[in-house]
């Protein structure tokens, strides 16, 4: 069972105000990709946190904007290509720019550190997650989620999470990732939603039985069990 979902329905982690503890003046990493969503192309800059920071780093997501006439032309060059990355190289190298760029999104991450059969490993930890309204229907975290899991090899779930981080991950990264459930105080996994070793029973997230009723249509029952006590100390982990 793992992680606890949380009882507040107007649970944000904010995009304002402008943090200041990430280092802008060195990003780790800029790229631009298209997404098919929404047919448009985003930024994200990776940034690395200043000493003193309480994260070890932030992907920031911008929207670019385009005018009509040279959207158009975008689209036509998306149908080529199948690579995000791709699509949006293509663009440029078209000589289509952007009007104007937006921030949009804001996704925080600490260093993890884990024990898998004696082995100490490492992995992003989740810790801070929003995109404005007009965005979240777009699936831009499921693809910076996936990201930061091929780059960094682990991904690792936030000790508690809003029923809206419960769905990312039941519709996107248990389809795409090995995942596990770990235990932070005993160090050591506990479950698994793999389908090659797939736990007997496995309930992925912990409602506590104050969870409020009318948003309980948002979760996806099958995957969650009610609790006395918020299991905060279990993490889910996916391999990318």
């Amino acid at each position: 069972m793992s992680p606890s979902l949380l009882t507040q329905d107007n649970y944000q982690k904010l995009l304002d105000p402008l943090p200041l503890d990430f280092d802008y003046e060195k990003p780790i990493e800029t790229r631009f990709f298209f997404n098919q969503v929404s047919d448009s192309i985003f930024k994200f800059v990776e940034l690395k946190g200043n000493p003193g920071c309480d994260y070890s780093g932030c992907i920031e997501v911008h929207y670019c904007h385009y005018n009509e006439m040279a959207k158009g032309a975008m689209l036509a060059i998306a149908e080529d290509h199948c690579d995000p990355y791709e699509v949006a190289a293509e663009v440029f190298k078209a000589g289509l720019d952007y009007d104007y760029e937006k921030l949009i999104g804001r996704y925080t991450y600490k260093d993890f550190t884990f024990q898998d059969h004696e082995e100490t490993k490492f992995g992003k930890q989740i810790r801070g997650a929003y995109i404005e309204k007009e965005f979240q229907q777009f699936k831009i975290a499921t693809f910076i989620y996936q990201f930061l899991a091929n780059k960094y090899s682990h991904l690792i779930s936030d000790n508690q999470q809003t029923y809206q981080g419960h769905n990312l991950w039941v519709l996107s990264v248990l389809k795409w990732g090995k995942v596990k459930a770990y235990d932070c105080i005993e160090q050591k996994f506990i479950s698994s939603f793999h389908p090659i070793d797939e736990s007997k029973g496995f309930k992925p997230w912990s409602i506590p039985y104050n969870f409020p009723e009318e948003n309980e249509k948002f979760l996806i029952m099958d995957f969650c069990v009610r609790t006395d006590v918020p299991l905060a100390n279990v993490v889910l982990i996916a391999h990318g």
